[in-house]
């Protein structure tokens, strides 16, 4: 079921007003939790978030506005892996060439955009490089285009907005871009871009202010989920809460996860690493996205600007690949001519956080209050705002928009026997 057509960003109450999240006391009683009282560590906690990327420190964010106590936890640095390697494009355009309920989620999501910047510069007084600055997909032969143009098609009739340009006007819209041998080429008006590292640094400020505990460098070696509360193990220590969020990317499969004592399997995490290059050009050169094939180039309000990308399935191996840095050097240079006398500033990779089956999957573990919020692959930051509120509104019993389980996979959620059994 896809969310509603009209959904929009809906900031959550301010820090102070009651959790609501029912606590149950020992004599069955229920009470409101209240984030004026600060939980120890060996204390029972509202919710227990595993990886503080964008996605995790969203939902810490909302969920601290609501008077929750929220730990935030990561092993590594806040916003440290996925979250600040992307390129910040938020194109739906690009990616969703079907309708599905993914392709939905999508759209809905760059819709709340506007009111999710809005909504974080008024409260932690950052700025954030966020542009509504369209995308154009080149074509470059007859085939490819004909190919461009039935896809325009379809993503027009499920609600992205798309429509052909003539190749003449294309150096007025972005200088510099190669029109020789252009056969068409594909406008999308509402894809947009942003800086990763500017929503971290203020969704970072926002989880400060609001008394979210962020434990970095602390990986967590499980995680034991009972019936009214989860318990994670961090080290030689163990933390407790009523609910648990895991959104830990790539790494999210990898940490043990048990019901009851019984191991429990949820969908395969796969590292998908990508490489990424950097230019400095003049601020305001480039204003659309540029698109051919798999290849990008987009440019930050301050003219950094960034080209990929590869996609290699390697496991966790961090290195530059100088071969593929050459690659993508060569193929964005072809359609972008400015970036052809321009040596790169950076070189970099990062890990999209892929799945075993078509992703990402947002949903509750049955009979647990674990909720899964990971495998967004290309798209974490383009769903950030959506998969935030549906998480944060599902643990606040708040109606939902969107079914619980709309992309989980037969078999998840039970027990390595359970499964077995299913086959």
């Amino acid at each position: 079921m896809p969310v509603p057509p009209k959904a929009k960003f809906r900031p959550q109450p301010m820090k102070g007003s009651k959790c609501a999240i029912k606590l149950m006391e020992k004599n069955g009683k229920s009470l409101t939790a209240d984030a004026s009282n600060v939980l120890e560590l060996g204390a029972s906690h509202d919710v227990l978030i595993v990886g503080a990327g964008l996605i995790g420190s969203a939902i810490a964010w909302l969920l601290s506005k609501s008077g929750c106590s929220v730990v935030l936890m990561d092993a590594g640095t806040f916003g440290g892996e996925a979250s600040s390697s992307g390129a910040g494009m938020l194109a739906p355009g690009g990616e969703y060439r079907e309708p599905s309920p993914a392709a939905q989620f999508a759209i809905e999501s760059l819709a709340m955009y506007p009111a999710f910047v809005r909504q974080l510069e008024k409260e932690s007084g950052v700025s954030i490089d966020y542009r509504n600055c369209g995308a154009i997909e080149l074509a470059y032969d007859s085939e490819h285009w004909h190919a461009l143009q039935a896809r325009g098609v379809v993503q027009r009739n499920f609600g992205i907005p798309v429509h052909s340009l003539c190749p003449s006007s294309l150096n007025a819209v972005a200088p510099g871009l190669n029109s020789e041998g252009l056969f068409g080429a594909l406008y999308y008006a509402k894809d947009a871009c942003v800086a990763p590292a500017d929503l971290l640094r203020s969704l970072r400020s926002l989880c400060d202010r609001g008394g979210v505990k962020i434990l970095e460098n602390s990986p967590v070696e499980s995680i034991d989920a009972e019936h009214d509360r989860v318990t994670v193990r961090i080290a030689k220590q163990q933390i407790t809460g009523r609910n648990l969020v895991l959104s830990a990317g790539s790494w999210s499969s990898l940490i043990p996860l048990s019901r009851s004592g019984a191991p429990t399997s949820i969908p395969t995490s796969v590292p998908v690493k990508g490489h990424l290059v950097g230019y400095q050009l003049p601020p305001g050169s480039l204003r659309p996205i540029l698109r051919h094939g798999h290849h990008y180039v987009v440019q930050r309000r301050n003219g950094f600007t960034v080209a990929g990308s590869s996609e290699e399935t390697c496991g966790f191996n961090r290195s530059v690949n100088l071969e593929r840095i050459h690659e993508i050097r060569a193929e964005v240079s072809s359609f972008y001519t400015p970036l052809s006398t321009k040596e790169p500033t950076r070189e970099w990779v990062g890990f999209r956080p892929g799945i075993e089956h078509q992703g990402p999957v947002i949903s509750r573990v049955p009979g647990t209050k674990v909720w899964l919020a990971y495998g967004h692959y290309r798209n974490g930051i383009l769903l950030t705002p959506a998969t935030a509120h549906l998480v944060s509104d599902e643990i606040l019993g708040y109606p939902k928009q969107i079914a619980g389980d709309w992309l989980r996979p037969d078999g998840y959620g039970r027990s390595r026997e359970q499964r077995v059994g299913m086959s």
